[in-house]
Parts: C-alpha cells; structure tokens; sequence
C-alpha cells in the first residue's frame, strides 16, 4: 500500500479545516521553515508568494509522513533559531499541533482505500473517563475527546455534591469579598448570569492559586491578583520650598509602586493563561472578569477620575494591552475544535427532530414495551429539540430556565395586552409564549420586553406540537414524583431543575446516537443563521433572525455566520465570470489605438491605455493558467484570490469598460 505524501495529507486537512486563516499559517510553516530544513529552498523575500507556496507544495510531494516523526522538537529549533516573536511562536506552534492531531485522529488505511473486511466500529458518547483508567488520573473527555485537567476550582463538587478536596473552604474575609463584589457587578447593571459566571472564574482562579501557588487557604483574597496600590499621596503642590520636594518623591514613589504591582499582576494572569493552555478566545472571556476585579479593587478611585482609567491608575493600562493582544490572536487562531466536526446541516437537524417526535410516540411505546418514565423523558428530550427549532433558536439559558407562569406563558397576547388561557371565552385559542424581561435573557438592556410566539406547528403524522407539550404537563412532568420547582424542564432522575451544562448534555447525547456528530445546543444558533444564509435570505429575512435570536446583525455575519468560503463567494464569482464575458466581447470589437481616440479627450485616451494594460494582463494570466491545465472555474478563483489591490483595480476596471463602451 502507497503511503500518502505530506503534501497529499495536507491538503485534505485543509479541506476539513474550518478556517482559512489556519490554512494560510500552514502554509507558512511549510513554505519558510519544514521545506527549507528537508532540504528545499528558503524564499528570498519577507513574505512568500505565489511562487514560493507552489514551489513548496511541489517540493511536499517527495516528504513521506515518516518526516513527521519528532517534527515539534525540530521545529522549536527552527523558530529560535529564526528569532520568532512568542506570540507568534504560540500561533506557529498551534496550528502544526492541530495539524498533528488530525493526522493521529486518522485511519490512514482509510486515507489509502478502504477496506471492505474491516467492519467501522460504532463509537458511544462518554462524558467520563474512559472505562479502567484510574480515578486519580482525572482524565476526563469532553465529545470531541478533549482531556480535561484535574479539578482545580476552590471548592468544587462531584456530581453527588460532595467537596473532591475535602479540605477546602473560603475564609470570611474571602467571603465577604466575593459577596460585594457581586453586589458591585449588579450595581453597574451585569445580569445574573454574568455575575454567576464571574463568581465561577473567580474560584477557578483562587483555586490555581492555593493548588498551584501554594498560597493557603486563609490568605486566599482577591487582592492576590490585583493589589490596591495608592495612588496619590496627601499634601498638595502649593506647599513651602521644604516640603515639596519630599511631596514630589513621595508621589514618584508611589506612582512606581503601582507601576510594579500592575505588571505582577499581569506576570500572573500570563501563568495562569499558561496553566489553562486554552483558545485565546478563552483567554479573554477570563480576562473580561479579572477587568471586573480590578474595577471592584480600583471602585473608589474609579468614582471620582475624570480621565480614561487607562490614564490614570497603570493596571487598567496593562489589562488594556493585554486584551488588545489577545484579540489580534484570537482573530488567526482557529477554532479548538472546527466546526465541521461539531455541527451537522440544518435539515438533518429536522431530520434529528423528527426522530425524537417518532421515539416520542405512543404506538412506538406500546410497540417497544419501554418504561412510562423512559417514554415521557422520550417527550422531554423531543420538546426540548423542538422548542430550538420552531423559533430560531435562542441562547439556551432561555430554554432551560422557563418557569411555568412568567418566562413561559399561555393565553393571547395583542396590542402590547395578555391575556391569559385562563380569562378567555375559547381557550382552545389560546398560544404558548416565551416571555422575557431585560434582565432574564443576555441583551436584555438593548432589547428590553421580549414576546416571542411558540406555533403550533404540525407534523407529519397530523399531531401538533402543543398535543405533545400538553401531555408532558399532564402526566409526565410529574410522574412518578411531584417536581419540587415551578421549571417547565426538569432532569431525568433527580428532577430538578436543569442546569447549562445538562441541557448542553442532553441534546449532544441525542444528536451523537442519531447522526454521530455531538451537536450542543449553542452550535444549533451558527447551523441555523448558516443555513439562512446558504438558502439566500433576504435582507429583511436575515434582520428578522437577527431580532428573533436577540442578537445585532453584526453579531449574525461574524460570529454565527458558517458559511464555507466557497459558498459566500459563489454569487460573487458567477457575477464576475458573466461580466468577463461580456466585457471581454466587447474588448475584441474594439482597438486600443491613441489615433482613433479624439485628440481632445486625453482622459479618455489615458483611461482606455490603462485599461489595456491591465486587459492584457488578465489575458497573460489566465494563458498561463491553462498551460498547467486549470479548468475555467479554477482560473476564476485564481483572479478572484489576487491581492486586495489588484482585484479593487479589476473591478475598477470593470466599471470603467462598461462606462466607456456603453452604446
């Protein structure tokens, strides 16, 4: 069996890889460091061209996957020897690793031909430990097999409820730290949920802290990340002659104390970002909420500044920094995990929905002899699908927090008036809504009293869905038990209310047996704004969405928006191929000679001898195209994928053909 080239490998990562900008920086490290080390040349110049990448890509073809072996340590030598920057070391070093990872992911006979013997073995979805490895390893796997690390958190919890480190308590003064800070972040206006997860990050990080910088327990405090540095001393500039200078000592001093306490603090948040080896996306989440510390820290300073914080107290300088370099890395890291592998298309979600409907039946109960509470949970985990599908899908702490009576309703709501089931002469006609006030749903504050309408859609055997929600609240909410919450959804054993990360569990579970992609819930808002916009939705359409899913256009094109790189420049390309044929029609009806043109029109005349240069151009490029056998579809994406320059003269060029040979 022929083993597969490196370049041949490459390639069909890049297929699957989600993100371009991640091609591009493999690109690189083959092109200027592993080529030349194999023994290939080094490109001339700053930055490789087009010429270079191909050379490099030819060049591939001869490296085997044998080269690979003991590659990372090689290339750590490259890059010192290279005199890389460190941020982009870390980029550098990412993308080989994931493209390493993928590699040993692999089935490599598969990547050769696939063997009809061998019978593809069903993978089971596993949120624990693999069976037989030691508890004390703590390697648990997340669906996309991502080990975790060892609890770390202070004070955290098994799944019974129980403290993993006995030991662990928070001091009183820790405590009454973390209670105003809390109070502080709802005073500035943050949701509950914002603060929860505040307080969550917070002791994630006191944990590193006793773990891992042996700090006690009792010492634990938040000052331990930012200490409050005293920024001005008393006394005041308009002193005698024998005091000022001892005035002014004092003030340098301080503002050098300060000085050296914010760059401890960020020394440590580097360490713990080192400790936590996650996407810089990540990063910054945490980073948002150490921000807040420091606000809770700095409040009283805060109240009475004039000016930036920036410029005034140096540790709002330092986090500003960082949080700007963290940006510029989140935007050229891809995704941990791509989102190929953790999404499926927006009709299989239905397909998926339509499934758990049929589980969810009663002839398919009767016919499979199951428990009532095994059937009723079947009806759970169909509305709980169901509901993220009729609407577009909102965030999920929506969902898995409506509460029977306030945030999920059922009567008639008209002219800005409810009416509940309760109060109507028909009640037959009454609708199931989601009803949310500003502080019960992320952008509360932007889009105040949210309505939304549940339909009472069909399905394809004539049941509806508020037949089904109806026989949940009748008897399967409250089988076998009474639940102790007011909660629409509930938890299969203990039936208590859900929780984020039993949500998430529960439709991965379901998407993994039935498609074998572990689709979260989360994913289900990027599938379905992808499929908008794959399907061609109008622009009112997409704005609809955008209210519908409580989120801002921008927020819709650049962080739900999937669409592959191929299908956004479909329009684009099939405009540009009809365009080149007319206009080049018309070029070979006309001839660019200066004595045809009227001496008084010199604009004109320059206008039309640019305009050659760059027909001819265009003409030379895509004659050398065709002799490396490219079809007329590959040629148009060569042109399309010239530089931002060039392709804002061609279109340029364009425009101006069509003014000037109009008629």
């Amino acid at each position: 069996m022929t083993s597969k080239s490196v370049l041949e490998l490459k390639e069909l990562y890049i297929k699957q890889a989600e993100s371009q900008n991640h091609a591009g920086i493999l690109n690189t490290i083959f092109t200027r460091f592993l080529v030349p080390m194999w023994g290939g040349n080094k490109p001339k110049g700053a930055r490789a061209n087009n010429k270079d990448i191909e050379y490099a890509s030819n060049y591939l073809k001869q490296i085997s996957l044998d080269q690979l072996t003991n590659i990372t340590q090689e290339f750590e030598k490259l890059l010192i020897d290279n005199n890389v920057a460190s941020q982009t070391k870390r980029v550098y070093r990412f993308a080989l690793r994931r493209f390493l990872d993928w590699i040993a992911e692999q089935n490599l006979s598969e990547l050769h031909q696939k063997s009809e013997e061998i019978e593809p073995q069903k993978e089971k979805l596993s949120l624990k430990s693999p069976a037989g490895s030691p508890r004390a390893d703590w390697q648990h796997y997340s669906p996309h097999k991502i080990k975790f690390k060892k609890p770390y958190t202070l004070c955290v919890k098994d799944n019974k409820g129980n403290l993993i480190y006995p030991n662990d308590y928070i001091n009183p003064q820790l405590a009454i730290e973390i209670e105003d800070f809390q109070k502080h972040r709802a005073k500035v206006g943050c949701s509950l949920g914002t603060i929860k997860t505040d307080v969550q990050r917070i002791k994630q990080l006191l944990g590193w802290l006793h773990r891992h910088k042996e700090i006690p327990l009792d010492k634990l405090s938040l000052t331990n990340l930012f200490t409050h540095s005293t920024l001005y001393v008393t006394g005041s500039r308009d002193q005698d002659e024998d005091n000022i200078s001892d005035y002014l000592l004092k003030q340098h001093k301080s503002k050098q104390f300060a000085e050296k306490n914010a760059m401890q603090s960020i020394c440590l948040i580097d360490e713990y970002f080192e400790f936590l080896k996650c996407h810089p996306r990540t990063e910054g989440h945490n980073l948002t909420t150490f921000t807040a510390i420091a606000k809770f820290v700095y409040k009283n300073e805060l109240a009475v500044l004039t000016s930036s914080p920036e410029n005034e107290i140096p540790i709002f300088r330092q986090l500003k920094l960082l949080a700007e370099s963290i940006d510029k890395r989140t935007k050229i890291t891809p995704p941990t995990v791509p989102f190929i592998s953790k999404s499926v298309p927006w009709e299989v979600v239905i397909q998926v929905l339509e499934r758990l409907r049929t589980e969810a039946s009663e002839e398919v109960f009767e016919t499979n002899r199951r428990s009532r509470r095994n059937f009723y949970y079947s009806i759970q985990t169909f509305l709980s699908l169901a509901f993220m599908t009729v609407i577009p899908p909102l965030r999920p702490r929506v969902f898995y927090e409506l509460e029977l009576g306030e945030t999920l309703v059922k009567g008639i709501y008209k002219n800005s008036i409810f009416i509940p089931a309760s109060n109507l002469k028909n009640p037959d006609e009454a609708l199931w809504y989601i009803h949310l006030m500003p502080h019960q749903y992320k952008t509360g504050k932007i889009y105040g009293e949210w309505w939304s309408t549940i339909p009472n859609v069909e399905f394809p055997n004539g049941k509806k869905l508020y037949s089904y929600i109806d026989v949940w609240l009748k008897d399967g909410r409250n089988y076998g038990r009474e639940c102790n919450h007011n909660y629409f959804f509930r938890r299969k054993q203990t039936y208590e209310q859900l929780n984020s990360h039993a949500w998430r569990q529960r439709l991965e579970r379901a998407f993994f047996r039935l498609t074998g992609v572990p689709v979260s819930p989360k994913e289900l808002r990027k599938i379905y704004v992808t499929f908008l916009k794959d399907s061609g939705a109008t622009e009112v359409e997409l704005e609809a969405a955008a209210i519908a899913m409580q989120h801002s256009r921008k927020m819709q094109s650049t962080i739900y928006d999937q669409q592959t790189q191929q299908n956004k420049i479909a329009p684009m390309l099939a405009f540009n191929e009809r365009k080149l044929k007319e206009i080049w029609a018309k070029l070979g009806e006309l001839t660019f000679n200066s004595s045809t043109i009227t001496a008084t029109n010199q604009v004109i005349e320059k206008r039309f001898t640019r305009l050659n240069l760059l027909y001819k151009e265009a003409i030379n490029e895509v004659n050398r195209l065709r002799k490396v056998n490219m079809t007329n579809e590959q040629i148009i994406h060569v042109l399309w994928d010239a530089t931002p320059v060039k392709r804002s003269k061609y279109q340029e060029a364009i425009a101006e053909l069509e003014e000037l040979t109009k008629g």
